[in-house]
């Protein structure tokens, strides 16, 4: 992030896990960006879970 002015720098040391810091040359200023799947979920159907009831009394063999 050398590129960023210092703000910006400082602020990149206490960005949440999964928030990158966006800079293109066609926007005058910086962006924070969030992706909202986990690393791993290349597709939304990967980062969907069933949080149900059922689903957890299965997973725990109730």
């Amino acid at each position: 992030y050398r590129y960023l002015p210092g703000a910006f720098r400082d602020r990149a040391l206490i960005l949440p896990q999964g928030t990158m810091i966006l800079h293109q040359p066609e926007v005058p200023v910086p962006i924070a960006v969030q992706f909202p799947y986990p690393a791993w979920a290349t597709k939304a159907s990967e980062a969907v879970e069933d949080v149900s009831d059922q689903a957890l009394k299965d997973e725990l063999g109730l």
